[in-house]
C-alpha cells in the first residue's frame, strides 16, 4: 500500500470513517523519531497516564474557537474514571495556563506538563497523547486527531466549538457511533 498525505482542517469523522471503509490504515508513527520521542513513548507505556490538551493559546484572542473551562475538563476526567495517584500529563501552548486550569483538577505530584525540545515536530506530541490510558481532547484539530489514533477511551467537547450547534457532524450521535471509544461531554467555555 502507498502512503498518503493529507494536509488541511479535516475534523469530520466523514474522513477517518471513509479511510477505514476503504481498507486504509489510520497508524501513524514519526518518519525519524527523535530520542526524546523514544524516551516519553516509554514512561508513556509504563505510567499509562492519561492525556489532557488543554489549547488557550491562539484561541484566547479569536472568541469564534472558545477557551473550554474547568467544568469541561472535571467531566471529562471523571469520565475517563481519573483517580489521585494517577499520572496525567497536560499538552499545551500555553503551559502556564493549563496549570492554572488543572489546579484543583489533578493532584500537583500526578501532573506533568508535556514540554518537547526545541526543534521536535509536534506530530510527535500529537501521537504521544495517543499512547495514554485516556484523552481529554481540546477543541483541537491536533487532540482530535490523536483521539482518531488512540484505542483509548477519548473525550470530546461537545459541541466542538461556541459557534457550532451541536448536531453538526464533528460530534452527532451518529458520528461518534462511529468511533464507541469516543464520549462527548458538554462543553463549558470561558
Amino acid at each position: 500500500p502507498r502512503n498518503e498525505t493529507l494536509d488541511g482542517f479535516f475534523t469530520s469523522f466523514k474522513i477517518p470513517n471513509a479511510a477505514r471503509e476503504h481498507g486504509l490504515s489510520l497508524a501513524m508513527k514519526p518518519r525519524r523519531p527523535t530520542s526524546w520521542f523514544h524516551a516519553m513513548s516509554k514512561c508513556a507505556a509504563r505510567d499509562q497516564p492519561l492525556m489532557v490538551h488543554v489549547r488557550p493559546g491562539d484561541y484566547s484572542a479569536n472568541p469564534f474557537w472558545g477557551l473550554l473551562d474547568e467544568p469541561y475538563y472535571r467531566n471529562a476526567l471523571q469520565s475517563l474514571g481519573y483517580l489521585n495517584d494517577q499520572p496525567v500529563w497536560v499538552f499545551s501552548d500555553d503551559p502556564q495556563a493549563a496549570m492554572n486550569l488543572m489546579e484543583g483538577l489533578v493532584a500537583q505530584r500526578d501532573l506533568r506538563v508535556i514540554l518537547p525540545p526545541e526543534g521536535v515536530p509536534a506530530a510527535e506530541s500529537l501521537l504521544l497523547m495517543a499512547l495514554g490510558s485516556g484523552l481529554v481532547t481540546a477543541n483541537s484539530t491536533m487532540s482530535w486527531w490523536a483521539g482518531q489514533v488512540s484505542g483509548a477511551r477519548v473525550t470530546v467537547p461537545v459541541p466542538f466549538h461556541p459557534a457550532m450547534r451541536a448536531d453538526q457532524d464533528l460530534t452527532t450521535p451518529e458520528a461518534l457511533f462511529s468511533r464507541p471509544n469516543w464520549l462527548p461531554i458538554a462543553s463549558a467555555w470561558t
